[in-house]
């Protein structure tokens, strides 16, 4: 019933072929959602994340899909000795359950949200039994202010922010890799409507792009550490 009233929504909204085209990752998503047992859909305003009184857009929740996660991790060779995970803007816990399910030494998903982050444990309980890495940690933060754990070696950031923070990020990022030397993998989804900070990055450099599911121009880019 879910599915025939989701069809009929967008029927009304895009018309006939539009729902056709977009029916198939729809179907991809539902999937996934069912396979681990969770609730990670949808879209919230800022508001309705729980974070009183924000006003900047970047805070409102939208998951990453499925069908970028798993591309995008499946351009990258994950070593179960060394490689930890960490996702900026975790939200309801659907890009760290992906990753959890390569075997990562440690992933660790940040979000300012407490109540985000309740889903996102409850998402994790639920999954367990389709993870591969045991050791996933939900860190209520914000990204600005957190410290990036000198062992992550994966940095997966689906849009959560631009400007300000995501600037605060990547200076993390630098003080990290100067405290301790090591491969850095960023995936960062680049919307063509904003620049890309990386990409002229000195620190960084470009290893592959793939598209984004969308046809808005958006691209998948891997960085790596110089």
């Amino acid at each position: 019933m879910q599915l025939i009233e989701k069809v009929i929504q967008k029927l009304r909204r895009a018309g006939f072929w539009e729902t056709l085209r977009y029916l198939p990752h729809w179907l991809h998503e539902r999937f996934y959602e069912w396979r681990f047992g969770i609730d990670s859909a949808g879209y919230l305003n800022v508001r309705d994340t729980g974070l009183e009184g924000a006003t900047d857009p970047s805070g409102s929740y939208e998951p990453s899909s499925y069908r970028d996660i798993f591309r995008a991790l499946g351009l990258i060779k994950v070593n179960p000795q060394q490689d930890v995970f960490l996702d900026y803007g975790s939200g309801k816990g659907r890009a760290v359950i992906v990753a959890a399910t390569y075997p990562f030494k440690r992933v660790i998903g940040v979000e300012l949200s407490p109540e985000l982050n309740a889903v996102a444990r409850q998402n994790l309980k639920r999954a367990a039994r389709r993870l591969r890495c045991r050791q996933v940690e939900i860190v209520t933060a914000d990204a600005m202010q957190y410290q990036l754990p000198d062992d992550v070696t994966v940095v997966f950031l689906y849009g959560p922010f631009f400007g300000e923070p995501l600037q605060a990020v990547i200076t993390q990022l630098n003080q990290s890799l100067r405290r301790v030397a090591r491969p850095l993998s960023v995936i960062y989804r680049y919307p063509q409507w904003t620049d890309d900070p990386f990409q002229a990055h000195p620190g960084f450099e470009l290893l592959k792009e793939t598209s984004g599911y969308t046809d808005a121009g958006e691209r998948v880019r891997i960085y790596r550490s110089r």
